[in-house]
C-alpha cells in the first residue's frame, strides 16, 4: 500500500507491513464470525482477492505504467476481486469447484505466456494474453468443477499431472537444446497439456477426497502457496501461487519491470 501513494521510505513500508497483516486478519475474523464459510466459499473469497490483484498487475503490464500506478491498480483489483468473491460465496460452492477454478486460472496464465511467445507478442501483449487466457481458465475450471464430480484432491492430482508434464517438457528442451525459442516453449506447453489429460484420465472413478474437504480438518492445515509445503513433519502438495514484483529486467533494458515469482518450496517450523 505505501507504494500506491509514492511512499517508498523504509519507515512507511515497515508501517504498512506491521498494520496490513493484523488488519487483514481482523477483517477475515469478523467475516467468519458473521457467518460460516465452507472450504469452497472461503476459496472463492480468498482467491477472488488474489486474482483481482493479479488482474491489476497484468493491467499495469499492458500499459507499462510506473510502480506507483501499478500498486494502485493492484489494490483496486484486489478490492474488486474480494467483493466479487464475497458475492459469489453467498451460494454453496463445493471445495473441488473452488480449487478447480483457481487451478484453471493459473494454468490459463501459463498458457497465455506460452502463446505470447509462439505468436511473438511484445511485453505489453504478453500481459493481455495472460489476462485473457487466465480468465478463460478460471471460467473453464469453475464450469468443469461444477459439472463433474470433482474433489479438491482430484483437482490437485490433475494439476500435478500437468506440472510433471511441463517439467518433463522442460527436461527435453534442456537435453535437445533447440535453436528456436518457439520450439523451446512449445514442448513444455504441449507436454503440460498431455500431463493434465493423463491426470484427468488416471484419476477417474477414484475417491480422491483429502482432509481439506472437511471444514474441521481444513482448519488444521497450513496455508499453501508453494508447490511443496512442509509443516510440522508433514509434506503437502499445492499449487504455487505467483507473486508479482517490480525488479530490473533485461526485457525493459535494465529498468524496473513487472516479474512473477513462483515459489516451489515452503517450510514452516
Amino acid at each position: 500500500m505505501p507504494m500506491a501513494f509514492n511512499a517508498d521510505e523504509a519507515e512507511a513500508i515497515g508501517a504498512g507491513l506491521l498494520i496490513g497483516g493484523p488488519v487483514g486478519f481482523l477483517i477475515g475474523h469478523q467475516l467468519t464470525r458473521a457467518r460460516s464459510y465452507s472450504p469452497g466459499q472461503a476459496r472463492a473469497v480468498t482467491w477472488g482477492a488474489s486474482w483481482g490483484t493479479i488482474q491489476g498487475a497484468l493491467f499495469a503490464t499492458m500499459f507499462d505504467v510506473d510502480a506507483e500506478v501499478a500498486a494502485r491498480l493492484m489494490l483496486a483489483g484486489g478490492a474488486a476481486g474480494l467483493a466479487a468473491g464475497s458475492l459469489i460465496a453467498r451460494r454453496e460452492i463445493p471445495a473441488g469447484t473452488g480449487t478447480s477454478a483457481m487451478l484453471g486460472s493459473l494454468w490459463g496464465l501459463w498458457y497465455g505466456v506460452a502463446s505470447s511467445v509462439l505468436v511473438e507478442l511484445e511485453f505489453q501483449g504478453t500481459g493481455a494474453a495472460m489476462m485473457l487466457a487466465g480468465n478463460a481458465g478460471l471460467i473453464v475450471g469453475a464450469v468443469a468443477g461444477s459439472r463433474v464430480p470433482l474433489s479438491r484432491g482430484r483437482a490437485r492430482l490433475i494439476s500435478l499431472g500437468g506440472v510433471l508434464g511441463g517439467f518433463a517438457g522442460a527436461g527435453m528442451v534442456l537435453i535437445g537444446q533447440p535453436d528456436s525459442e518457439k520450439v523451446a516453449i512449445g514442448i513444455p506447453m504441449v507436454m503440460s497439456m498431455a500431463g493434465l489429460a493423463v491426470g484427468a484420465l488416471a484419476t477417474r472413478g477414484g475417491d480422491w477426497a483429502d482432509r481439506s474437504d472437511d471444514v474441521r480438518s481444513a482448519a488444521s492445515l497450513s496455508a499453501p502457496g508453494s508447490l511443496l509445503n512442509w509443516s510440522e513433519g508433514d509434506w503437502a502438495l499445492s499449487t504455487p501461487l505467483p507473486i508479482p514484483a517490480r525488479e530490473a529486467t533485461p526485457v525493459n533494458g535494465g529498468r524496473d519491470g513487472l516479474i512473477w515469482k513462483v515459489p516451489l518450496l515452503k517450510v514452516r517450523f
